[in-house]
C-alpha cells in the first residue's frame, strides 16, 4: 500500500506538481487547488502557486469549460445536461459552463447526434425476434424498422432459406448466436449455419 505523498514547503517544488499534472490534463481551478492541498498543509504556499498559475494563462476556467464542453459534444457525443453536470463536480462557476454549452451548440445539432445514437443502437439489434415470436408479421416488423432508420432490413437470410425451400410464403428469420433461425407460425426453429444442403433443424425450448 503506498504511503502518503511527501508534503512540500517551497513554492517552486509544488508549482514542479502542477506544471506536471498540466502535462498530463487540463485542470479546472478546483482541481487544481485540491491537487495542490494535497501536497502542502501551507495554505500560503498554495496560494502563491495558485496565483501563479493563473497569472501564467496555465489554468483558467472559461478556457477550460470550453474545452471540455467541445471534447465532450463533438468527441464523445454527450448531451449538455451531462456536460453541464460534470463540469459542477470539477468545480466550474455556472456563468462559464453556459457560455461554454452556448459555444459548443453553434458547433454541434444535438437532435442529430441524438438520432445517429438511436439509429446505431436498432442496427445492433441482429433479429426482431422478440417481436416476431410476440406474433408480429416480418413485413409489418421490416416495415416499421426501416421507417425509424430510413433504411431497408436486409432480406439475405430470408433468400436463403428460401433457397433451400425452408420457408413458408411469409417466413420470417433472424440471428441468434452462432445458429439461423426461422418461425414457423410461432415455433422457432434454429438452423446451422456454413451449409449448401438443407440443413437439419429442431425446435428451440
Amino acid at each position: 500500500m503506498f504511503g502518503k505523498a511527501r508534503q512540500l514547503e517551497t513554492v517552486a517544488e509544488l508549482y514542479d506538481v502542477a506544471v506536471r499534472a498540466l502535462m498530463r490534463r487540463a485542470h479546472s481551478v478546483h482541481e487544481m487547488k485540491e491537487k495542490l492541498e494535497r501536497r502542502s498543509n501551507n495554505k500560503l504556499l498554495v496560494q502563491l502557486v495558485m496565483a501563479r498559475l493563473k497569472e501564467n494563462g496555465q489554468i483558467d476556467d472559461a478556457r477550460y469549460a470550453k474545452q471540455f464542453a467541445r471534447q465532450r459534444t463533438a468527441g464523445r457525443k454527450q448531451g449538455k445536461f451531462r456536460v453541464a453536470r460534470e463540469l459542477r463536480v470539477r468545480g466550474v462557476p455556472d456563468r462559464h459552463i453556459e457560455s461554454a454549452l452556448e459555444e459548443a451548440g453553434k458547433e454541434t445539432d444535438e437532435g442529430a447526434t441524438v438520432r445517429q445514437r438511436i439509429e446505431r443502437k436498432l442496427r445492433s439489434y441482429r433479429g426482431y425476434g422478440s417481436l416476431l415470436g410476440a406474433g408480429f408479421s416480418a413485413d409489418v416488423v421490416r416495415r416499421e424498422l426501416k421507417a425509424i432508420v430510413k433504411e431497408d432490413v436486409p432480406e439475405a437470410d430470408l433468400e436463403y432459406f428460401s433457397n433451400l425451400g425452408l420457408l413458408d410464403t411469409h417466413p420470417a428469420v433472424y440471428v441468434s448466436g452462432k445458429h439461423k433461425e426461422i418461425i414457423r407460425g410461432n415455433v422457432p426453429i434454429k438452423i446451422s449455419p456454413g451449409t449448401d444442403k438443407a440443413p437439419k433443424w429442431r425446435a428451440t425450448s
